[in-house]
């Protein structure tokens, strides 16, 4: 027998009542409420000893229904969840008579609430009985209170979310800004729309199956989108992306190459493993405008030399056909100076770019710790002494 039974271990009441309070009262299953049978633990339980006929549930945890007509009861249908894990229907019914509870029945005065993060569902109940119904929302994407989103929503028929005073659309922002995929799917499920600013918090949540989300739902992805998730998702994400550019959208993947310059490991996988044979036929010119690229958005210096040996030019080429056609880049870059990038700048400075007073004022004023004066004034004597 699985369970260890009180009845049969001591005569001595005492001693019986001692034993009960820890392991509980056995219950034949059969006659068990639906909540504890569709409950995480019970469910758990009866998975490892499906051969059993009775379940110990302690006297505090054991909950016929879910009525309140009392503080005790609110409570212990808190602490019963809390050991059991009551699932969404449960949930929702508890939220509805908490709620009636409070509205309706004067016991309820002075209600207590939860103490904070006793739970998840606790914190549920907590925002329901605090906030309003519109911030509830937003708390529910925020969290994942799945529980109560639904609660508010069908107790309003959906019509919160169809308020036009109501920002429905930032819902979704806070799902996915959280990783939240239920919440998401849920979101969706209820029409709020997928819209190209979700790309942003769909990255920054880290979640590679939220991030995929966007795209089997049809997101239309603009200029700034595009260039958003080249330099800033990650390379599981960047791969979905790409998917959807080249097999959903039949679009060239050697579009996407001036994009990526801020992310090394992006710009990798697009260029080795996938056919970017288009953009070496551009020429050198279109390797020079990525070269470009990359010294204006002042990447790492691995991004340059990558560049350098993947299109089979040098820095000192760019230099002289930008000095030779458009007269500039023949100084260092103020925006490699901006972001104290100090391999660059060397790197650049030893290719022949030059330095001036410009880039002196600007790192003795902006403060710059890696690209010191003394540093740039150096650099600027042995220009003069070169010129001379």
């Amino acid at each position: 027998m699985s369970q260890f039974n009180p009845t049969y271990a001591f005569d001595n009441n005492s001693e019986y009542r001692e034993i009960e309070n820890i392991i509980g009262t056995p219950y034949n299953i059969h006659l068990l409420p639906i909540h504890i049978l569709e409950s995480t633990l019970f469910k758990c339980w009866q998975n490892l000893f499906p051969e059993e006929t009775e379940y110990c549930i302690r006297d505090k945890l054991f909950v016929k229904d879910f009525s309140i007509k009392s503080q005790e009861d609110l409570d212990r249908i808190i602490d019963a969840d809390y050991e059991l894990g009551f699932n969404q229907d449960a949930r929702k019914e508890i939220l509805k008579n908490i709620e009636l509870f409070w509205k309706e029945d004067s016991n309820s005065a002075p209600i207590q609430l939860p103490q904070k993060d006793y739970s998840i569902f606790a914190n549920q109940v907590r925002v329901l009985l605090n906030e309003g119904d519109e911030m509830a929302l937003v708390s529910c994407m925020k969290y994942g209170y799945i529980e109560l989103f639904n609660y508010i929503y069908e107790r309003e028929n959906s019509n919160i979310i169809r308020d036009k005073a109501f920002n429905a659309h930032s819902l979704l922002h806070y799902a996915f800004l959280n990783g939240h995929i239920e919440m998401v799917k849920r979101g969706i499920e209820i029409g709020l729309p997928i819209l190209h600013v979700l790309i942003k918090p769909a990255i920054d949540s880290g979640n590679a199956e939220i991030f995929k989300l966007l795209f089997e739902n049809n997101i239309e992805v603009y200029y700034n989108g595009t260039v958003t998730i080249c330099q800033y998702a990650p390379l599981e994400m960047f791969k979905i992306f790409l998917d959807y550019y080249i097999h959903k959208l039949g679009n060239n993947p050697s579009n996407l190459i001036l994009y990526a310059v801020k992310n090394l490991t992006n710009l990798k996988e697009l260029v080795l493993n996938n056919d970017v044979s288009l953009a070496k036929s551009w020429g050198n010119k279109f390797a020079y405008e990525l070269l470009d690229e990359c010294i204006l958005y002042s990447v790492d210096l691995e991004v340059v030399l990558f560049v350098e040996h993947h299109f089979e030019i040098t820095i000192q080429e760019f230099k002289e056909y930008y000095n030779r056609n458009y007269s500039k880049h023949y100084y260092v870059s103020i925006y490699v100076i901006h972001n104290d990038n100090y391999e660059l700048y060397n790197y650049l400075y030893s290719n022949g770019f030059k330095v001036d007073n410009e880039i002196l004022t600007h790192v003795t004023k902006y403060r710059r710790h890696r690209i010191t004066p003394a540093l740039v004034k150096k650099h600027m004597n042995e220009c003069f002494y070169e010129e001379e």
